[in-house]
């Protein structure tokens, strides 16, 4: 039924660990975990910093490559995407 076809897994920030990041890559599918502000990038440069530092205000987006994900060790390396939605009139986007 999905033969031909790319499934990719969207996890909210309330269920996504570590864990969960190391099965799916296990089984090589694609997917986005959606992180809290808190959630630790290393970059490039070596340097951690807490996603809420990386500079995402309303109507922003940024894209990382090979960036390590939380400090924990092995979790390996990812993309990381971050949208923050813009403002529009009374409607006031929350913090991601």
């Amino acid at each position: 039924m999905l033969s031909g076809h790319k499934i990719v897994v969207l996890g909210d920030r309330e269920f996504c660990s570590v864990s969960l990041g190391k099965w799916l890559q296990n089984q090589s599918l694609y997917f986005y975990l959606r992180q809290k502000q808190s959630t630790n990038v290393k970059t490039k440069e070596g340097i951690y910093q807490e996603m809420r530092e990386l500079g995402l205000s309303p109507g922003t987006q940024l894209s990382l490559n090979d960036v390590n994900i939380t400090k924990e060790q092995g979790f390996g390396q990812f993309n990381l995407a971050g949208k923050w939605k813009k403002n529009y009139g009374v409607f006031q986007t929350k913090e991601p």
